[in-house]
């Protein structure tokens, strides 16, 4: 039997105003606003001033509250009732979901799609129902709302992770209910990226590379010029911070009189999210110098996981990964090669980065016994190719 419950939704993220934290934040609110127990629905901002945790915790009737820090969330479908189950046991305590942070063995992630998602969180039903919470951050908790009302007004909070803190019971981790954050989307170094940028580049434009981390881990590498190309405002921002010099706007706009000449255009997981790619790499041919180069990683849509996904009728978006709610184009090796091909590039290295398929998918297409030698094995255990390739 469920409880009635109300959310209090913090919409502060670094992905703010992003398409991909638009579809998540879609997604969260029908899996939730769907909920009969739901009875109200809140929104803050954590870097805007707003009252006290305890006007916000009083100003609602439910008997729990989902407070939910980390906007930028996946969750499960049995999410609600996972962390009610708990809640009844421990109720002087706050309850978060497992997450990725918590999965060590067999229990790292070995998923890449909404339907791999659903029976990784599947598999977790044999774990015990809790664990004892583990010192960091919450993304997400449940608690009863008496029960913070009374520490509150005991012991006024000025955060909401200071609220968790100081509840009267322990807090609990319920092994049941399962979230992943794509928080981080924009924020990644891509260090493996680095090794295929030869060495004679000193003037790097980096496209659509989110707060810079990779330009930031490339300069910290070698003494060289580099540009951000990014349209998102609050993602430009951050990467100015780091002192990276940043045009904010599309890569279609960039005038190769006065944007060039470049040793090296990146685009890290972008191409497949442009209307016409043929015509971005055109376009990156003028703005490199005579023996430049273009460095690509492509997620791989011939991978297992989406290959298991279409084979049992699903093909879901999600905000992140091979099948992003942005993604306007879907490569395979075979395609990606004649793309550049037809671009004017020439391959000069190419990296199949690998993430197996589970044995038992292998079994099911007769892969283990040969009888099906037209699989592309190769393929399907490959998530996304990195690429280097110079202008012809």
């Amino acid at each position: 039997m469920t409880m009635a419950f109300s959310v209090f939704l913090n919409t502060d993220s670094s992905l703010v105003g992003s398409l991909e934290l638009d579809f998540g934040l879609r997604e969260l609110r029908i899996a939730l606003h769907t909920r009969s127990d739901l009875e109200q629905w809140l929104e803050f901002d954590t870097s805007k001033p707003h009252g006290t945790i305890l006007d916000s915790v009083s100003s609602v009737q439910s008997e729990q509250l989902l407070v939910i820090l980390n906007p930028a969330l996946i969750v499960s479908d049995n999410l609600v009732e996972a962390l009610q189950q708990v809640l009844c046991t421990f109720p002087q305590s706050c309850i978060m979901p497992a997450d990725p942070r918590n999965a060590a063995g067999e229990w790292q992630i070995d998923y890449a799609s909404r339907a791999g998602f659903e029976r990784y969180v599947a598999r977790r039903q044999g774990l015990p129902e809790c664990i004892p919470g583990q010192e960091q951050a919450p993304w997400m908790f449940l608690a009863n709302r008496e029960v913070l009302i009374a520490m509150l007004s005991e012991s006024p909070a000025s955060s909401w992770e200071e609220a968790v803190q100081r509840m009267p019971g322990k807090s609990y981790s319920a092994q049941h209910a399962f979230v992943h954050s794509y928080a981080d989307y924009q924020k990644n170094d891509r260090q493996e990226i680095l090794s295929l940028i030869p060495g004679s580049v000193k003037k790097l434009m980096d496209v659509g590379g989110g707060e810079g981390g990779f330009l930031n881990a490339f300069q910290k590498q070698r003494n060289a010029q580099v540009l951000l190309v990014e349209p998102n405002v609050r993602a430009s921002s951050m990467a100015r911070e780091r002192g990276i010099a940043v045009f904010i706007g599309g890569f279609e706009s960039l005038d190769p009189a006065t944007a060039g000449p470049f040793d090296c255009i990146s685009f890290l997981d972008v191409l497949e999210h442009l209307e016409n790619p043929k015509a971005a790499l055109e376009h990156a041919r003028n703005l490199l110098v005579p023996n430049g180069y273009v460095v690509l990683s492509v997620p791989n849509v011939g991978h297992w996981s989406v290959v298991q996904d279409l084979l049992q009728g699903r093909f879901d978006y999600l905000p992140v990964g091979i099948l992003c709610c942005t993604h306007l184009r879907f490569f395979t090796e075979h395609s990606l090669r004649l793309l550049l091909a037809n671009a004017g590039f020439q391959i000069e290295a190419w990296h199949a980065q690998h993430s197996p398929m589970p044995a038992d998918f292998a079994q099911a297409l007769g892969m283990q016994t040969g009888q099906t030698p037209a699989w592309n094995r190769d393929s399907m255990s490959t998530d996304s190719f990195h690429v280097l390739a110079s202008k012809r």
